[in-house]
Order: C-alpha cells, then structure tokens, then sequence
C-alpha cells in the first residue's frame, strides 16, 4: 500500500521506525473495517448518521416517530461502536514491534476481530484489544478466532483476576505456562490477591485449565522450569537418580496448565514477578526429594 499521508495524525509515538508496520497495521485494519482506514477514522460519526437519515428517508409518513426512535438508537449504538473501534486501532501502533512478519492477517480475522472490538467500551479492555490487533499484525497466527470469541466476554475485574495469575506461573518449553500446585506455592497467593473463588472462576471461564497433570518427579533424571526469566533444574546429587524404594509411597505434585486461549493471553499480560517466589518454591520442592537446585538465566 502507497497511499499518500498515510502517517498523518498521530502523534503518541515516532512513526519514522514503524513506517513499515504502520503500512500493514492500517491494511489489515482495512479489511476488517471494509475500506482504507486513514489513519485512523477520518470517517467515524458522519457513516452512522447517513444511515440513521436513510432510514428516516424511507419511512412512511405514519411511521416517522418509530422510524425516528430506531435511527436515533442506530446512531447512537454505530457511533459508540465507531469510537471503540478508533480507539482501539488508534492504540495499537505503540504495541507494534519495529519488525514485522511479512504474512498477511486473515480478513476472516481481521472481520472477527472488529465484529467483537466495536463493543468493547472500558478503556482498560480496549488497551488489550489493541495489544491483541498489534501482536496478530506483527506476527500472523499469534492470537486464535477462539481467543477473540473467549476475550469478548471478558471484564475487566476478570483480566485483573488473570494478571494477578500469570504473577503465579511457570514457563515450560515454547509457550507453555503453568501453575504449580505444591503448598509453598499456594501460600503466595494471598500476596498476589488469589483465592480458591478466583481460580475457580478463571477455569470457568476457559483461562485456566480445570484439569491437573501429575508429575512423577522421582521418575524423572532432572526436573526444568522458568519463572520470569529466571531458569530452575532440579537434579540428583552427583548426577545419579536413586533406586526407587516401593515401600516408600511415591510424591508427585501437580502442575494445572492454562488453557490454549489463556497460553496466548497471557503473552501480552505485563506483570511483574513475586519476590523470592521462584527460588522458594524450588528449593522446597528440591528438599521433599533430595535434589539440587541450579539456577540460570532464561531469554
């Protein structure tokens, strides 16, 4: 796309290092919205109002007070939808990254994504529309039809509720985040403000899986995990796993995963981490089996 003065208006970030995922974001809003989105919204309350008169037009003599009350509704509802939607994409620019996946967004996408953003209203949901618009952007395929459907349903005391989670969660491969159910882990919780009701609800909700995965650890040669960057192995002294002993009840712990739409969430949650919670839980977690702790750092 080289449409002229495409960069006009805005004024929050520099645009001169985002020239070329500018150039895609506004494409890829274009497809969602139906024409080239200016940047962002030239047209905004002027389209609802025609229509609103449209209707009016058309309505027979006898009809004007119904016709009137339903284009006063249109108007109002297609303008507080235009508002969001602006305010979205007009937000979205400052959560590009300088380079961007050179794939295209899926119009079926693109149209889902603005079919559900037009009625979120609160300010606070609409930053994570925007970063959600932006991410898919920068790289196509990060955020699934299925999160759109799931995050459109979602409140905002909800999205605080999973923040305050993800301050609770360790890192796998890929992007692969869990909670680890073992006590010192739990007694956390109250510090971050989660109780037995949130996590129910966020399971619920679909965020948070609401089935457990037991891990034999005595069973494994090592044991790795991350938490906020920070990587943990547990390992056997001397790099030698001891005989089972049977007569001995085994003790795993379980890990409870989030859910694919909460997996892909949960990349643009800006939280930060707890103090101390990563080398306490570890080290708890190493005595109860008799394991060594090594630590270092995770990108």
């Amino acid at each position: 796309m080289n449409a002229p003065n495409q960069s006009k208006g805005f004024s929050i970030v520099d645009l001169k290092p985002l020239a070329k995922p500018l150039e895609k974001l506004i494409a890829s809003v274009s497809k969602g919205v139906g024409a080239y989105y200016k940047p962002f919204g030239i047209v905004r309350e002027a389209k609802a109002q025609a229509e609103a008169n449209l209707i009016l037009a058309h309505a027979k003599a006898e009809e004007q007070e119904i016709a009137f009350r339903a284009a006063e509704r249109l108007a109002f509802l297609e303008m507080r939808r235009q508002r969001n939607i602006d305010a979205i994409t007009d937000a979205a620019p400052k959560f590009l990254r300088q380079s961007v996946d050179e794939r295209p967004v899926s119009e079926d996408w693109m149209v889902q994504f603005f079919q559900h953003a037009q009625d979120i209203g609160e300010t606070e949901m609409q930053q994570i529309w925007a970063k959600i618009l932006a991410g898919e952007v920068s790289k196509p395929g990060s955020f699934s039809r299925r999160t759109l459907e799931r995050l459109r349903s979602i409140g905002c005391e909800e999205a605080e509720s999973f923040t305050k989670l993800c301050r609770t969660l360790w890192s796998f491969q890929d992007n692969y985040r869990v909670r680890i159910n073992e006590e010192t882990a739990d007694k956390f919780d109250q510090q971050v403000g989660i109780d037995v009701y949130a996590l129910n609800h966020l399971k619920n909700i679909g965020l948070l899986s609401a089935t457990e995965i037991w891990y034999g650890i005595e069973e494994m040669e090592s044991f790795s995990t991350a938490y906020f960057g920070e990587g943990f192995t547990l390992s056997w002294p001397g790099g030698i796993r001891p005989e089972r002993d049977d007569s001995i009840p085994p003790r795993p712990f379980t890990i409870t995963p989030l859910t694919d739409v909460g997996m892909e969430l949960a990349t643009i949650v800006s939280c930060e981490p707890i103090p101390n919670f990563g080398e306490t839980v570890m080290k708890t977690i190493a005595g109860i089996y008799g394991m060594v702790v090594n630590y270092s750092s995770v990108e």
